[in-house]
């Protein structure tokens, strides 16, 4: 069985190829349209920041699966559209806050938990590597059971999102510092967090 590698995104057609996959599962899923004013994906300031990082699987050379965190700044958060008071609050006690968003993976091919948890835990070590106080996130509901299993909390209401075709979404926030403290108590966390952490090198960009 060939072997699937994961990397920080560093060159111009790695990114453009995981898009390209976003955008593709983001069709099949109803999020975009094919057609019309909701066609596009929206390409927000925020995902060129040195601080913001895109991660990709790659299977001989083919991008299967994709997920972005993007950094807070004067710009903010893609989530802003719809949580902007949530994440306001969190801004205004100075913590600092970074969005997991674009998430996507070619699920035809492969199974999604055994591609998701890797880029999971590049996200959660990349969040530490930064400093990151709080992870957050904009969910459909039916992938609620899952977050809150990794100790996402609700933050905020269910709300129709226009990005997404007016898709149901949830406000939810991961507590990268409370996170260390519960891997000692949940054996998920923990392989999460300290089996086979990734190399902090792979995070600097060239």
């Amino acid at each position: 069985m060939n072997k699937i590698n994961y990397f920080l995104a560093q060159s111009k057609q790695e990114i453009e190829e995981a898009f390209l996959l976003i955008y593709k599962e983001y069709v099949k899923q109803g999020y975009l349209s094919e057609r019309g004013a909701n066609s596009k994906l929206k390409v927000d300031s925020c995902f060129l920041l040195p601080d913001s990082a895109t991660f990709i699987s790659k299977i001989n050379h083919k991008i299967i699966g994709t997920v972005s965190v993007a950094a807070d700044s004067r710009f903010g958060l893609p989530m802003d559209e719809i949580y902007k008071e949530e994440l306001d609050e969190l801004r205004g006690e100075n913590k600092k806050i970074a969005e997991v968003c674009r998430l996507a993976i070619n699920n035809k091919k492969h199974n999604n938990l055994s591609l998701l948890i890797p880029l999971l835990k590049l996200v959660v070590h990349f969040g530490f590597y930064k400093e990151i106080d709080f992870l957050c996130v904009a969910i459909n509901p039916k992938h609620n059971s899952f977050y809150s299993s990794l100790f996402f909390q609700d933050i905020g209401k269910l709300k129709s999102y226009p990005s997404v075709n007016g898709a149901p979404a949830l406000a939810k926030i991961l507590d990268l510092n409370k996170l260390k403290k519960i891997k000692a108590r949940n054996f998920f966390i923990k392989e999460i967090i300290e089996s086979n952490p990734p190399d902090y090198n792979l995070f600097k960009k060239l």
